[in-house]
This record gives structure tokens, C-alpha cells and sequence, in this order.
């Protein structure tokens, strides 16, 4: 390859790592800023808080960067340390998805979920049930350690931070949370703003159609939850 073409590869992979940095960073930024609507978060009222200018949240972003930041600084002193983190973000963000999986194979008939127009039919639970028992296997493994025989030195202390944070964030909900933390927010504006964007707010029943206006075209949807539907002035 010579040092012309490892110099170029080298430097695509950088463009690709800093795009995949910044992607990263933006929805790791919106998810905070939508748990701390949640009030899930201590000083919610700080983290959610959106830029007049931008309409970002550019303070839970900037706590991202200053979070990555520290992490970056754990490579300089342990290489084992910074496997463990990288293998636990694994493992989180892969138990992330199958907890709606599984929820969504075992409760959609319960929950009045419609399928989607996209769907395996007959094949989409076996499809679904197999996510949620590859994805066991793979956290088993992540866990596992790098290197034989194992020692402090190569120890994977993945299960050690896992465990700090499933004690620490199960045991605050314990303590406290559970007292005041009701879930999810409902993602609807407020009716002040909505009236002063030209907008009337209608909330229908379970099982009602329901029709609003995209700005070009009218979207016609049949309704298994309730829903707020946003009919502008102009209709």
C-alpha cells in the first residue's frame, strides 16, 4: 500500500470517526434533554433548556462533550478500563433496543399497537424473539475476559461498571425517584402555543380516525391510542 495510501485510508477513517462523533453527540444530547423533560434527571430544570437561537439543546450537548471528554482521559491511564466502558455502552445500547423489542412481541395485541406497513407477517415474533436472545448471548460475551489467564491487570471490569450503574440508578429510583417520577412526558405542545402558531389542539379516543395536515398534503391515520391532532386555521 506504501505510506501514500495508508495516509489516505488513515485519514478517511478519521473523517468517518468525526461524523460518527458528532451524530453521536447530537442524539446522546436529545435523548438527555428528553429525559430531563422527564424529570428523570437531577436539576431537570437546568438540563431542559433549549437555545432561542438555535433551538438546541445546547447545554446538555456541551455536557456531553465535557463527559466524552473525561472518558478519553481514562485511555491515557488504563487501556483495560477503556474496553470495560466501550463493552458496557455495547451491552446499554443493545439492551436498549430489545427492552422495546420484547415489549413489543409479547404486549402488541394487549397494547393496540397497529403493525406498520412495513412487516414480516407470520415471521415478525420468531424474527423478534431471536433479536432479543442474540442479543443475551453477545452481552454474555462482552463480559467475558480478553485475555487468559486472567489477572488485575487484564481483568474486563465491563460486569464491574455495569453493576455500579444498575445499583446506583436502581437504587436512587428506590429511594427517591419512585416517589416523584411518573415516566414518559406526553410529547404535545402546550394549547397556548399552539393557539399562537394558528393551530387547535383535538384529542380523540382509542380507535378513531384521525386527519391533519402536513402543510402539502392532507395524512389520514386510523388511530389504536389516543392522539393530538393539529388542524391548522387554513382548512
Amino acid at each position: 500500500m506504501g505510506k501514500a495510501g495508508a495516509t489516505a485510508f488513515l485519514s478517511l477513517a478519521f473523517v468517518v470517526l468525526w461524523f460518527c462523533g458528532a451524530v453521536a453527540t447530537c442524539y446522546t444530547a436529545r435523548s438527555l434533554w428528553s429525559f430531563s423533560r422527564d424529570r428523570g434527571l437531577p436539576y431537570y430544570k437546568f438540563w431542559y433548556y433549549l437555545d432561542p437561537r438555535t433551538e438546541a439543546p445546547i447545554r446538555c450537548v456541551w455536557l456531553i462533550c465535557f463527559i466524552n471528554s473525561c472518558l478519553t482521559l481514562i485511555n491515557l491511564g488504563s487501556t483495560i478500563a477503556m474496553n470495560a466502558i466501550f463493552s458496557a455502552c455495547a451491552i446499554c445500547t443493545d439492551w436498549s433496543y430489545i427492552i422495546v423489542i420484547a415489549a413489543f412481541a409479547l404486549n402488541r395485541e394487549k397494547m393496540g399497537v397497529a403493525r406498520g406497513p412495513f412487516h414480516m407477517g407470520k415471521f415478525s415474533k420468531p424474527v423478534m424473539f431471536y433479536a432479543c436472545l442474540w442479543t443475551v448471548f453477545v452481552s454474555i460475551v462482552f463480559v467475558f475476559p480478553n485475555y487468559m489467564p486472567v489477572d488485575k491487570e487484564n481483568m474486563n471490569y465491563t460486569v464491574v461498571i455495569l453493576g455500579f450503574v444498575f445499583f446506583a440508578a436502581g437504587g436512587w429510583y428506590v429511594a427517591d425517584a419512585r416517589k416523584w417520577y411518573k415516566g414518559p412526558v406526553a410529547n404535545i405542545d402546550e394549547e397556548d402555543r399552539s393557539m399562537e402558531e394558528g393551530y387547535d389542539i383535538e384529542v380523540k379516543g382509542a380507535g378513531a380516525a384521525y386527519e391533519g395536515s402536513n402543510g402539502s398534503s392532507t395524512v389520514k391515520h386510523d388511530a389504536k391510542i389516543q392522539v393530538a391532532v393539529a388542524h391548522s386555521d387554513s382548512e
